[in-house]
């Protein structure tokens, strides 16, 4: 696997099919309306300040609780807001989260096109994001976008929590080999804890854990 970086702004956003050839790494701290973008195999990876809710990727992911419960949580409030009640109708037809924990609805008035919903605390993010990302894959999903994990309600450390999504992510390119997920963009709402992903996107492969699937990513 190789990671390549860029800057960007989020209003330049590049087509994921554009920078596929990008070699160069860059980065520019300090300011909300900059992000950072790396390349893990083949699919773009993208960490920027924003709204989830108004992402127009083809699918956003949110934690929540295993019976669907979308009054619970942050960043489900504000999809149910946002989105409108047919989504909460949907999850309630559902009812729960399958066996590894996930759950796929539509987007009702949200800009994407479906809502991966994941069981928080049924394992550990890691496996999580492993678990959602297959889902994205298994329907066909081109781009995906997400929010910084547990740092909500949950109160979980974001320095963790970029470990755990990052190798998340990693461990899906490597052993599922994608064909239609090209790009994943982790949202933060909380400009300040945008930079922990930064910084771990930014550690060299010989720093990492090496028995995180991101230590065979060579930078």
């Amino acid at each position: 696997l190789i990671a390549r970086m860029v800057k960007f702004k989020p209003e330049e956003r590049p087509d994921f099919n554009e920078i596929s050839h990008i070699f160069t790494r860059t980065v520019e701290q300090g300011a909300t309306d900059t992000a950072l973008q790396m390349k893990i195999g083949e699919m773009v990876l993208q960490v920027q300040a924003g709204n989830l809710c108004e992402e127009t990727t083809d699918a956003i992911i949110n934690s929540t609780k295993k019976d669907l419960d979308l009054k619970f949580g942050a960043v489900s409030k504000a999809i149910l807001q946002e989105g409108g009640y047919s989504i909460l109708d949907e999850c309630k037809k559902i009812g729960k989260t399958d066996k590894n924990g996930i759950a796929v609805t539509g987007a009702g008035k949200l800009p994407c096109k479906a809502i991966i919903h994941l069981e928080a605390g049924r394992s550990g993010w890691k496996e999580l994001v492993f678990q959602a990302m297959k889902t994205a894959e298994a329907n066909r999903f081109a781009s995906v976008a997400m929010p910084a994990l547990g740092t909500g309600n949950l109160g979980q450390n974001p320095e963790e929590v970029a470990i755990y999504i990052l190798d998340g992510l990693a461990q899906f390119v490597e052993k599922q080999k994608p064909m239609h997920v090209k790009l994943v963009r982790i949202t933060v709402f909380q400009p300040h804890m945008v930079a922990p992903f930064h910084d771990e996107m930014n550690k060299p492969a010989d720093s990492k854990n090496d028995k995180s699937p991101r230590s065979n990513i060579a930078q």
